[in-house]
């Protein structure tokens, strides 16, 4: 036979202890505020190298860039750009590589590395580096509705 079973939790203010539930017979639940616990997993860093990373025109490479938390592939955006937010080096949102975005200089050129998110791992490979990939870029994480981003330096040495 089912039987209801009644439960009443009293919510204090923060500062004065976490939420009790209890249901009779004894039973006493304490429930963590489920709205620290989220701001909590929500927050995050984006970190890049501190110092140009050097490549040599003509060849690839790797701009690291490291958010702190484990990211999903769908309900994130990683944009990588240079000087114009809209004109994105490469464009990672809504589980899509949106290359119709993308700067014309860089088409063909970039790969993010999807199957990474999970370790945090948002670095961008660039191909065939040019001289005019010279300067810096910018690695913007969006997640869970707030944002980091980290810069980085890309020295390109001709051949």
């Amino acid at each position: 036979t089912l039987q209801q079973l009644h439960i009443t939790c009293f919510f204090p203010k923060p500062s004065h202890g976490d939420p009790q539930c209890g249901a009779r017979g004894g039973l006493t639940v304490t429930v963590k505020d489920p709205t620290s616990l989220f701001q909590q997993r929500r927050q995050f860093t984006v970190s890049g190298p501190a110092l140009p990373v050097p490549a040599i025109a003509g060849s690839d490479v790797v701009l690291d860039c490291k958010c702190s938390i484990d990211l999903p592939r769908e309900g994130v955006e990683v944009r990588w750009f240079r000087t114009r937010f809209d004109s994105p080096v490469h464009l990672y949102k809504d589980g899509l590589h949106q290359l119709r975005k993308q700067d014309e200089a860089y088409r063909h050129r970039t790969q993010l590395f999807v199957e990474e998110f999970i370790n945090g791992n948002v670095s961008l490979r660039l191909g065939d580096v040019r001289v005019s990939d010279n300067g810096q870029y910018t690695c913007l994480v969006r997640y869970a509705r707030l944002y980091e981003e980290a810069e980085i330096e890309l020295k390109v040495i001709g051949q």
